[in-house]
C-alpha cells in the first residue's frame, strides 16, 4: 500500500469519527458540544495527509481517546460502571459502535505507518494525541454542558 493510500485511510477513519460525533450532537440536540469534542479529530484528520510520523501518531492518540470513551459507554450500558451517567437513545449507541469501528481501524492504520520513530517520541505524540482530545472533551463538558 502506497504512503499517500495509507494516510487517506487514517484520514478516512478520522472523519468518520468526526461525522458520528457530530450525529451524535444531532441525535441528542447537543451539536455544539460535539462539534467542539470533534474538531481535534478533524484537525488530525487533516494533519495526517502531511504523511508526517508525527501527525500519523497524534491521530493514533485520538483515536485511542475515542476507543475508550465508547468503551466506558459500553460498560455503563451493561451496568458495569459507575462512572457514567445518564441515558443513552439507540441512535447514541449505534453511533458509539461507529466510533469505535473508525478508531479501530485508526489505531490499527497508523500503528501500520510507523516509519521507525523511537519508542519514546511514538509514546509521547500518542500521549499528546489523547490528551489533547481529552482537553476539548472536558472543555465541552464544562463550558457547553
Amino acid at each position: 500500500m502506497t504512503e499517500r493510500r495509507a494516510a487517506l485511510i487514517l484520514a478516512a477513519c478520522l472523519t468518520g469519527i468526526a461525522v458520528c460525533l457530530v450525529l451524535v450532537g444531532v441525535v441528542s440536540d447537543t451539536v455544539s458540544r460535539h462539534v467542539l469534542q470533534a474538531a481535534p479529530t478533524a484537525l488530525a484528520a487533516g494533519a495526517v495527509m502531511r504523511r508526517s510520523a508525527a501527525t500519523t501518531l497524534f491521530a493514533v492518540g485520538v483515536c485511542s481517546f475515542w476507543l475508550v470513551v465508547t468503551g466506558l459507554v459500553w460498560l455503563f450500558l451493561a451496568g458495569l460502571s459507575g462512572g457514567d451517567s445518564g441515558s443513552y437513545s439507540a441512535g447514541e449507541v449505534f453511533l458509539t459502535v461507529g466510533i469505535a469501528v473508525f478508531s479501530v481501524a485508526g489505531i490499527l492504520r497508523g500503528a501500520r505507518m510507523n516509519d521507525g520513530t523511537s519508542s519514546v517520541a511514538a509514546a509521547v505524540m500518542i500521549t499528546a494525541g489523547f490528551m489533547v482530545q481529552a482537553i476539548f472533551m472536558a472543555a465541552s463538558l464544562r463550558f457547553l454542558g
